[in-house]
């Protein structure tokens, strides 16, 4: 399996090695746990809370500055038209759910117009919902910690993501090379596997409460992609 634009690794290599493997071919410095250990109190920020071993390490330092460097995990697949991934594209490069304006110009390119609707006239709810689900999942990391600021951002990124999947009801609409970069950064943070699924999960019980029932499924198909890809 190759990285799409940070070079190949060998298919024996697991997902969160191919990923830093990816990173390090693109130009970033991965330094050796061992190397940093004496200055990781500059690179990385231990979790306060006593049962806490989620940490940012060097290595979670540099996937996040990656990804953050707009690896975006949009891509979209068969389904997409020029309209609709251009549209798309454009929104997703200002890091912007699509507006209304937008929504009803290209309705006719977007089924799943409702939804977009219905997420930006509750999109602080949605979060909450999500942002809840995290809170439970891990008591002991607070959201101002520097784990917590990752993972409460990545809620409104991945609902972000997910909303574009869903306008267009189609599946097809992540780049998987980059969402196994992002499963190999909460790996290398040690965080639990069922923490960010169950966390889209809960922001998907929320969304199909707000939906007409014709739009259930291919949301929720929307919402499982990227939560059975965050488990992977």
């Amino acid at each position: 399996m190759a990285f799409i634009g940070v070079g190949g690794a060998p298919a024996s290599v697991g997902h969160r090695e191919r990923a830093v493997l990816g990173a390090r071919r693109a130009g970033c410095h991965l330094p050796s746990r061992r190397v940093v250990a004496a200055g990781s109190a500059r690179l990385s920020t231990r979790m306060v809370a006593a049962e806490a071993t989620l940490s940012m390490t060097p290595e979670a330092v540099t996937l996040l500055s990656f990804l953050r460097a707009h690896k975006s995990l949009f891509s979209p697949g068969p389904g997409y038209n020029a309209t609709s991934s251009a549209l798309i594209r454009k929104n997703d490069t200002g890091k912007s759910a699509v507006p209304t304006e937008e929504l009803d110009t290209n309705a006719y390119f977007l089924p799943g117009k409702p939804v977009g609707e219905a997420l930006l006239a509750h999109w602080d709810e949605v979060v909450e919902a999500g942002r809840a689900s995290l809170a439970a999942s891990l008591p002991g990391v607070s959201p101002d910690s520097d784990v917590g600021k990752v993972l409460y951002y990545d809620v409104l990124m991945l609902l972000r993501i997910i909303s574009y999947g869903a306008l267009v009801q189609n599946v097809n609409f992540l780049h998987k090379n980059n969402l196994a970069m992002l499963v190999a950064l909460y790996d290398e943070m040690n965080v639990p596997p069922s923490v960010m699924p169950t966390m889209v999960r809960a922001m998907k019980d929320a969304t199909i409460k707000l939906i007409d029932a014709d739009l259930i499924d291919g949301t929720s198909a929307c919402f499982e992609e990227v939560a059975q890809g965050l488990a992977a």
